[in-house]
């Protein structure tokens, strides 16, 4: 054999054995390929998600919910966290995380989250601003994360304001008017005239879960807000609305909108629209409403009544101590007042005839008439304020006269006769009070109907 074949027969030898090494390459991959199709098919109930989208159909919430990139990042890690918890020694890796391995730890769990969201949103960016001890507390107790967002006016009460995917929410559990448990918004949506907060926490029945509530329900202390969304054309839609809240044009508007929303996923809209359109169809008797607009015409007529130089007033007289603080006797005496022309003894079927704003929030509790949600409230509502941060209860009385959009500052205001009042003159006396809808001091509204 010649030199030539020779060299001919080492390529064709080397060519067939190159294919039979790529052949048996091949099928090697292909069965490792398929093995872990198999083992991600068999095994799909511990299978991890990468991103939100991955959840949609299975936890049927929309994808265009306002949801942040960086707070993506962190419900993504927190839906992983489902179903994990204490081991066998009660301890956990969220405990461990603040040095207590062995402890309650709803808020350790949140701030866990956000510490592995933040490592990795650093790994992608070193530039990225932590989100832990910024956006977040890095805090023990439930307290102590409400006590860090009323430093940064960033702690709301549950009336008046609707929170965003993200915000952390604090619960009374004990109903104690203290904090004793916290999560994180991962969903707001409506259902049946009613706004449901999906939120997932930590240290129930000893794991992460995922749980829904009412936002009118009574354990909600309130929410950490951490970011606000713009204001949509559909939020302005909804302002202008309510100029004209309690007229038939204004209920046709609100239809159209909600109408037009089928397909706008704004959380920050959407349950509102329904809200207003629930207060606006409440149905009152004519009688009922004579006894309002009464009602409201006298105390307007006290604007300026003061307190004499004995420290005593007519409202407080009338309910038994002349020198008491007056602000429920005020709304007591008003609806006492307007009682006389109607055969109806209103003022004592249909309202409270108490003098304490605490005595008050709870008489209407046991009549489940009580309203912390996010609710557009009627003309003649008893309204609720807390006016020291320090102590969650209610503390001062007003009686609601209607509602008001400015604007100037495109806000939606409520206006409200009030008693016992000292805020811009020196002589404590009844004024007419504007708050914004979604001020701080408001507790509740007393959702009052004959």
């Amino acid at each position: 054999m010649n030199k030539k074949a020779k060299t001919i027969l080492a390529c064709i030898y080397i060519s067939v054995t190159i294919a039979i090494l790529f052949f048996f390459f091949t099928m090697i991959i292909s069965k490792k390929i398929k093995i872990d199709e198999n083992i991600n098919t068999e095994n799909n109930s511990i299978e991890k998600f990468n991103n939100l989208s991955d959840l949609i159909e299975i936890l049927e919430i929309d994808p265009y919910a306002g949801i942040k990139k960086n707070i993506n990042k962190i419900l993504v890690i927190m839906l992983n966290e489902l179903g994990n918890g204490e081991d066998q020694k009660s301890e956990t890796k969220y405990g461990t995380f603040f040095n207590t391995p062995q402890c309650r730890w709803s808020t350790e769990f949140i701030a866990w989250c956000v510490y592995e969201a933040d490592v990795t949103l650093t790994n992608n960016n070193p530039e990225h601003i932590a989100l832990l001890n910024n956006l977040y507390p890095k805090k023990a107790s439930s307290t102590e994360c409400v006590s860090w967002y009323q430093e940064r006016n960033l702690f709301k009460r549950p009336f008046g304001y609707l929170p965003n995917v993200g915000d952390m929410i604090f619960f009374d559990d004990n109903a104690d008017n203290e904090t004793d448990h916290a999560g994180i918004v991962f969903a707001v949506y409506s259902e049946n005239n009613e706004i449901i907060i999906k939120v997932i926490e930590g240290d129930i029945d000893k794991k992460v879960v995922f749980i829904e509530y009412n936002a009118s329900s009574s354990p909600i202390f309130g929410y950490g807000q951490v970011y606000n969304d713009p204001i949509s054309e559909l939020k302005r839609e909804f302002n202008n609305l309510n100029r004209n809240l309690y007229t038939r044009e204004s209920l046709d508007i609100v239809d159209k909108a909600m109408e037009d929303s089928k397909h706008i996923y704004d959380m920050s809209v959407y349950p509102i629209l329904i809200k207003a359109k629930a207060a606006l169809t409440v149905k009152r008797s004519e009688d009922f409403k004579k006894f309002i607009s009464k009602t409201l015409e006298i105390a307007n007529n006290e604007i300026g009544v003061a307190v004499d130089n004995n420290g005593e007033t007519k409202y407080a007289a009338f309910m038994g101590n002349p020198k008491e603080a007056w602000c429920t006797e005020f709304v007591m005496w008003c609806l006492n007042e307007a009682q006389s022309e109607f055969e109806t003894n209103y003022s004592k079927s249909v309202y409270p005839f108490l003098t304490s704003a605490y005595d008050v929030n709870d008489w209407a509790e046991k009549r489940n008439l009580l309203r912390k949600a996010y609710k557009i409230p009627e003309i003649g509502n008893i309204i609720l304020f807390n006016t020291d941060p320090n102590y969650f209860v209610p503390d001062h009385t007003g009686i609601i006269a209607g509602m008001e959009y400015d604007e100037t500052d495109e806000q939606l205001y409520i206006i409200t006769y009030e008693g016992n009042i000292t805020y811009e003159n020196p002589h404590v006396e009844v004024k007419r009070q504007r708050h914004l809808f979604e001020s701080s001091l408001i507790y509740s509204i007393i959702d009052l109907n004959d």
